[in-house]
């Protein structure tokens, strides 16, 4: 019995000083106080942080403006573009390229689509035609990717046919 009763505290012993290997340790620096955390420990928080946001990211990328295309940006970086004149256009999604072969255009509103991807945008307010380009804002586009949604603020969307 004092064999099982000392394996199990030795045990737990062991246990909690694993567990306060992996406590924030705190140090000031000139009046300021900093939080130093193990690397264990930045570690679990970065996989707690994704589980909690587990939405898809849009990522902006590089793509010339010109007749026939499509392009939709947020804070003047291309998020999606659509080539008329090809029938085809991208979206980055988590640094994945998403093909998208389908643009249906109606009053104010733009649906675009690929292989498990869907992008809607509705309610688009739009300016008068200048420099053969149509241009237009979205307060709010969603793109459907398999069973995730992420929505994407603020869009303008630069829409040049090609005649």
């Amino acid at each position: 019995m004092k064999k099982i009763l000392l394996s199990v505290s030795v045990f737990a012993l062991f246990i909690s000083c694993k567990k306060e290997e992996n406590n924030i340790a705190k140090t000031s620096a000139e009046s300021n106080s900093q939080t130093v955390v193990n690397d264990s420990v930045k570690a679990d928080s970065a996989n707690l942080i994704s589980a909690k946001d587990p939405s898809p990211k849009v990522k902006p990328f590089n793509e010339e403006i010109d007749l026939g295309k499509v392009v939709f940006t947020q804070n003047n970086q291309v998020m999606i573009a659509f080539n008329t004149k090809v029938q085809n256009g991208k979206v980055m999604i988590d640094d994945k390229e998403y093909q998208l072969n389908r643009l249906i255009f109606s009053e104010n509103n733009y649906e675009i689509s690929g292989n498990g991807i869907k992008i809607t945008a509705e309610e688009g307010n739009f300016k008068e035609m200048t420099s053969d380009c149509l241009y237009g804002n979205f307060p709010k586009v969603k793109i459907k990717l398999n069973d995730n949604e992420v929505n994407l603020e603020n869009v303008n969307v630069q829409d040049c046919p090609a005649y």
